[in-house]
């Protein structure tokens, strides 16, 4: 049973080096916050409180129980241990958490290391990346958060 939902960042939820939320982004969140412990875990050299400045200019950072940012704790996905961290502050088990994002190697990679179910956000086509071994396969991929919902539930 899904209890939590981790999100990368940049890409993912807001456009790379914006603030501008990706199509529905609002509504997604807004309903996956009534039902599931919500955290994002980014690879960012910004600190976190420039991470929690976008959230709040993008509107969405009220939906979020936990921010690990990669420049505060020292560890970068797809690091095992920084994943654990979010499980471990929201006292969830890697079986009940889905991974979204939008890289192969950070997130994916990351997320199934760990054993959680991994979702690919391909919205774009910035990162070329292609699955290379088993671990870098996702569980489902995606082209906009408005799949999301179905797959979760």
């Amino acid at each position: 049973m899904i209890k939590g939902v981790f999100f990368d960042l940049g890409d993912t939820l807001v456009k790379e080096g914006s603030v501008e939320t990706l199509p529905n982004a609002h509504e997604m969140l807004e309903v996956l916050a009534d039902r599931y412990r919500l955290a994002i875990i980014c690879n960012t050299d910004a600190s976190g409180e420039r991470v929690r400045g976008t959230l709040r200019s993008a509107g969405i950072e009220r939906h979020f129980d936990l921010v690990v940012v990669s420049s505060e704790v020292g560890l970068r996905k797809p690091d095992r241990r920084v994943f654990r961290i979010a499980l471990d502050n929201l006292d969830l088990r890697p079986d009940e958490v889905v991974m979204v994002g939008n890289r192969i190697s950070a997130d994916i990679l990351g997320g199934n290391r760990v054993g959680m179910m991994t979702i690919l956000i391909k919205w774009n086509n910035r990162y070329k990346e292609k699955v290379t071994c088993e671990l870098e396969r996702p569980s489902h991929t995606i082209k906009s958060l408005r799949e999301l919902l179905s797959i979760i539930r």
